[in-house]
């Protein structure tokens, strides 16, 4: 049969306009799925009338069993959220933190779920419909503590402020700046438009809290163990945390790692058998 040639074009229209309705499908479903799980991070806290000497440095049997040496980083970190802690409510956080030897500041913003039963890709779908998708700027890790885990979706940045040196960290209204600059649209149009443009504008500072970090290693993973040095509930003096963490981006490594740690932890009487919810300590007690 011969065709004619307006319908050999007709035909070739219908092929590209279909391999083009095919391709922008795979590109839909590729920005719109469900995200994976980039990291796993174990958390577990320590008794710190154990592990500490009388100067609030980590003890010399830490530092042997850890292989941390004798010298820690030392930190600065700060929250924004408003008086009513109405980011803390929806589950996100804005933080701020300096290093001492680092020339620039960083500001980390982070949202997270809880993580029911362990039940990981559940809490996945709630981010997806939430907006989380594969092509996110933010990770997605699971911290993983001594009863509870939690998802969270974080992105961190470098901030160049040549006003401040050594520890500082920035004043009200320089942290609300920065934070404008670098909000996402994840979080900038949470509830509704503009919702976390009004917060950064409502909040106010949660801070400076100082911690040092030491850095060892427990087997074959890198192991930070940090000393976070929180005003008291009474507000007349200083509580300290000690956490010890390390990442990793397999769920088997983690699950077995951590049985490990916490194992280790609790025979030699270091470990602290509960959960601390340090964020939400700090965001009630400045």
């Amino acid at each position: 049969m011969k065709i004619g040639k307006k319908s050999l074009l007709f035909l070739l229209c219908l092929v590209l306009l279909s391999s083009i309705v095919f391709t922008s499908q795979n590109v839909t479903e590729a920005n719109y799925s469900v995200p994976s799980i980039s990291a796993y991070e174990v958390k577990v806290f320590l008794d710190p009338n154990v592990v500490l000497t009388n100067k609030q440095n980590l003890a010399k049997q830490m530092r042997d069993e850890f292989s941390t040496g004798s010298s820690a980083k030392q930190y600065n970190a700060q929250f924004l959220d408003t008086p009513q802690q109405a980011l803390k409510n929806e589950g996100w956080s804005i933080r701020l933190r300096k290093q001492e030897d680092q020339g620039q500041h960083r500001i980390q913003y982070k949202k997270r779920y809880p993580i029911i039963n362990g039940n990981v890709q559940a809490a996945l779908q709630t981010a997806f419909n939430d907006g989380f998708d594969a092509n996110s700027i933010f990770e997605a890790e699971v911290d993983w503590g001594y009863t509870n885990q939690t998802l969270s979706f974080q992105v961190q940045e470098k901030v160049k402020l040549s006003n401040y040196s050594g520890l500082q960290l920035p004043n009200l209204a320089d942290s609300k700046t920065v934070a404008h600059d670098f909000a996402r649209d994840e979080f900038r149009n949470w509830i509704s438009n503009g919702w976390g443009t009004s917060q950064i504008n409502a909040s106010k500072i949660y801070g400076p809290v100082y911690f040092q970090r030491y850095t060892g290693e427990f087997e074959g993973e890198e192991l930070a163990i940090e000393i976070w040095h929180v005003r008291n509930e009474a507000g007349t003096g200083t509580e300290y945390l000690v956490e010890a963490s390390f990442k990793t981006e397999d769920f088997t490594t983690a699950s077995e790692k951590r049985a490990n740690l916490i194992q280790l932890l609790d025979t030699k009487g270091w470990l602290l058998p509960q959960d601390v919810l340090k964020t939400q300590m700090i965001l009630d007690r400045y």
